[in-house]
């Protein structure tokens, strides 16, 4: 039996920009899934993939949203008993950490491409920044397109 392996993003063009390769190179020997705010097959029909899940990520926070994305990630990594969770963004990227740990999934990725608090001042640079060390904390493996992140 295959290990699975899931990505995790907010809109599913961030998969056909980022992840369309990895997805199509990961499928020959894992079985490759995305959850994301998928509104219709026809948006990811482009990947190669063994399954998808419909989860309403929002860029912004938004606090009851953010819950309810939480807990059904929770219950489907539970429900698909994944190997590996991967994620990019800074949403899917903290709601992926929090509900991979939750759900004893053994990998969990994060690819930093930036910081959004690098150009922030004062509360709102500390409260980024203090989400993207428990992030940190939370992953097994991260991964950086350069050396300044």
């Amino acid at each position: 039996m295959k290990k699975r392996i899931c990505f995790i993003v907010a809109q599913p063009g961030t998969a056909r920009s980022f992840f369309k390769d990895h997805i199509e190179r990961l499928s020959e020997e894992f079985e490759v899934y995305l959850v994301g705010n998928i509104k219709s097959p026809e948006e990811i029909e482009f990947l190669k993939l063994d399954g998808y899940k419909s989860i309403e990520i929002e860029r912004r926070p938004k606090v009851f949203k953010d819950m309810k994305a939480l807990w059904q990630l929770f219950r489907y990594f539970k429900q698909e008993n994944f190997f590996v969770v991967h994620s990019m963004a800074s949403k899917p990227s903290l709601l992926t950490a929090v509900a991979g740990k939750m759900a004893c999934i053994p990998h969990r990725i994060r690819i930093f491409t930036g910081q959004i608090w690098c150009n922030m001042h004062g509360f709102k640079r500390f409260f980024y920044r203090t989400i993207d060390k428990f992030v940190v904390a939370l992953n097994t493996e991260l991964l950086v397109d350069g050396y300044p992140q």
